[in-house]
């Protein structure tokens, strides 16, 4: 019984399995674009795609951080392009949700209309509020009007 890592271009694990037949997948050949591995058929599948990674032989790595993360040249790098198209989502969603507060027959006082206009602002305000962030944790959000 063997079990098998197929290993990206650059060295992450992209996953594992466990043939039925011990000669379906050659130590070394190429599946999918990736690389074939043989590894003990112990080896739990979740901790060998999290913290190996290959570079002419195993070796143990940290886990991912967070989504915003690549494996580049056997270390994580935080990918910015990734993370603010998430917070780009998340603030996009949450303007979304207030559009109802300008339209021109909308329910509320004018003072309440200014105060959802500040929290607009200050949303669309966020990129260049943070632009160190690199964890959605760096991020304050604007508390909505009367929340």
């Amino acid at each position: 019984m063997i079990k098998v890592a197929l290993v990206k271009d650059n060295g992450e694990v992209a996953y594992t399995v466990s043939p039925a037949v011990d000669d379906m997948y050659l130590d070394g050949g190429t599946y999918d674009g990736c690389v074939a591995r043989h590894i003990d058929h112990t080896s739990n599948d979740a901790d060998v795609i999290a913290t190996w990674y290959w570079d002419k032989e195993w070796k143990v790595r940290s886990a991912k951080t967070n989504d915003w993360h690549d494996w580049q040249n056997n270390s994580w790098v935080f990918n910015s392009n990734l993370f603010w198209g998430f917070v780009r989502e998340k603030r996009d969603l949450l303007m979304s949700q207030c559009d109802w507060t300008h339209t021109t027959d909308a329910p509320l006082p004018e003072s309440t209309k200014t105060q959802w206009a500040s929290y607009r602002q200050a949303l669309r305000d966020i990129p260049a509020t943070y632009p160190d962030a690199t964890s959605i944790e760096n991020i304050t959000w604007p508390t909505k009007p009367g929340a």
